[in-house]
């Protein structure tokens, strides 16, 4: 495997791809190296930078678009409307005793189906970094706190002297185990995130689905293509969900 190897012609090619490549061919010029020179326009990359397993590098790229944006108008909209929604519907379901919630892959879907609609309102192109904050926006409100328990089951098992909890109160009670919880992931990130070692395998399908949905989208024409494409996703998904819900119904009736 060589160290230094060439990409060819790549829309994602960077200033740091440049430089790289001038260093590369200027140690090549002063070693008298001039069989086979590395061009200027061509981009290098170290395979150092690639990972050890082949699980991450057949799903997971190891190049960056820097020229995409990510934190935008649209991509925060967008990701407060899922937000708000997931929230609502999933606090209204844990309550009850039908379990119901919106997976991931419907988020994504959803999303990009809006995030697309809305690159041809204002013309700006709905980059994956965008379709990523969504996803990750929706995913706290995918997951419950245990912290809601205390509300409930006060209301629920004290009905003559129901205590007097105060939104505010709730509010903020809530809000800082919330902080207290992302301090902790943020703390932890230099031990479950940036060493190469750690693999999260259950993000897989969801960095899948997302490269499906945005590599090689550069002609128009292909819009109807791609809503089709979502759409049968979403309908799997759909379908899968309404399945695997009943069938665990149907479980727990005749467990009873």
């Amino acid at each position: 495997m060589s160290v230094i190897s060439t990409r060819g012609d790549d829309s994602q090619t960077t200033s740091e791809d440049v430089e790289l490549t001038q260093f590369v061919y200027s140690i090549q010029i002063e070693n008298h190296q001039d069989d086979n020179p590395i061009p200027f326009g061509i981009p290098v990359y170290c395979d150092a930078e690639q990972t050890t397993f082949e699980e991450v590098a057949g799903i997971c790229p190891n190049k960056d678009d820097q020229s995409a944006k990510s934190l935008t108008i649209r991509s925060f909209t967008i990701g407060l409307i899922f937000l708000g929604a997931m929230s609502f519907y999933h606090m209204w379901y844990y309550v009850t005793n039908l379990y119901a919630y919106i997976t991931p892959v419907m988020v994504i879907l959803l999303s990009h189906i809006l995030g697309r609609v809305w690159s041809k309102i204002n013309a700006e192109p709905w980059t994956m970094k965008e379709h990523t904050i969504v996803l990750l926006m929706a995913n706290i409100a995918w997951t419950f706190s245990t912290v809601y328990d205390i509300s409930v089951i006060s209301y629920l098992e004290y009905q003559e002297q129901r205590p007097s909890f105060k939104f505010v109160y709730m509010f903020f009670f809530v809000a800082s185990i919330q902080f207290l919880g992302f301090g902790l992931a943020g703390i932890l990130r230099r031990f479950l995130v940036w060493p190469s070692s750690e693999v999260w395998p259950s993000n897989f399908p969801s960095i899948a689905l997302l490269r499906i949905l945005h590599q090689n989208q550069t002609n128009a024409s292909l819009l109807f293509h791609n809503y089709d494409r979502s759409v049968h996703f979403l309908l799997a998904s759909r379908l899968y969900d309404s399945c695997a819900e009943r069938y665990v119904v149907d479980l727990y009736d005749q467990a009873k």
